[in-house]
């Protein structure tokens, strides 16, 4: 969940990767940039909610799916898993959800 807020996103994926030994696994987290992100985890978490502070998140610094898994792919990273984690407000919890990665979403990684 850190990785919407570093200055340049390829630099520190291809870092990450160079510093991953063969055999090694990565696990990374963080907000795809959806029209469904900036409702939920902007306007939702910071300014109904009031999780965060505001101005916590900038939402054109979320990041894809596919702007993830491709600088890793470029270190001969395979891409093992990406899943959703979606809140139920009714519950009061979050749950994993393979097929919605519209706001937050994990990705689990591996070197060859």
């Amino acid at each position: 969940e850190i990785i919407e807020h570093v200055a340049d996103v390829p630099l520190f994926l291809d870092a990450l990767a160079t510093l991953l030994k063969p055999g090694g696994t990565l696990f990374l987290a963080t907000l795809n940039r959806t029209p469904k992100s900036y409702l939920m985890a902007i306007v939702g978490a910071e300014y109904v909610l009031r999780w965060l502070p505001r101005g916590t998140h900038e939402w054109k610094k979320f990041v894809k799916p596919s702007e993830l898994a491709a600088p890793l792919r470029r270190h001969d990273v395979s891409i093992g898993e990406v899943t959703g984690v979606v809140y139920s407000p009714f519950s009061d919890s979050f749950r994993l959800a393979p097929r919605d990665l519209d706001v937050n979403y994990m990705l689990w990684a591996s070197k060859e």
